[in-house]
């Protein structure tokens, strides 16, 4: 597998897959990430296929894994896992928000979880979006420090 770093609005695939998955379920505001995020992609040659896709957000020297994404179809596989360990390479310490249901996903990782967020909540969530960011999901915030 090779990794490409690129720019979210180079990669029409990655697009329509970030757009599906913030209408069907994500509370967050996307503007932000296709506006202003680096996106890696995991490739693999053999089948001439983009396999998954990770965005990292920055604000103040503060690092937020964005948006980890594969297509229903490939999930399964381990693309995921081998794209964030990869990007991880580069980034010493780090941040996630993600939904509960994710915490020991991304303890493989060395997250851990931890009481606050160190992004203001407008630029993790977007102002608009701050309300749904209360509704009935749970989310945590999670560091990695190595």
């Amino acid at each position: 597998m090779k990794i490409i770093k690129t720019t979210t609005w180079k990669n029409k695939k990655f697009l329509n897959l970030f757009i599906k998955q913030m209408l069907s379920k994500s509370p967050l505001d996307p503007w932000p990430v296709i506006k202003n995020s680096p996106l890696f992609v995991l490739y693999n040659p053999h089948e001439n296929k983009e396999v998954s896709y990770c965005t990292i957000k920055s604000w103040n020297n503060l690092f937020e894994l964005g948006n980890v994404l594969t297509e229903k179809k490939l999930r399964g596989k381990g693309y995921s896992s081998e794209l964030i360990n990869k990007v991880l390479e580069d980034y010493k310490k780090i941040y996630v928000t993600c939904e509960t249901n994710l915490e020991s996903f991304y303890k493989k990782f060395d997250f851990e979880k931890i009481k606050y967020s160190p992004y203001p909540i407008k630029q993790r969530v977007g102002f608009v979006n701050f309300f749904s960011f209360l509704g009935t999901k749970k989310y945590i915030c999670m560091e990695r420090s190595i």
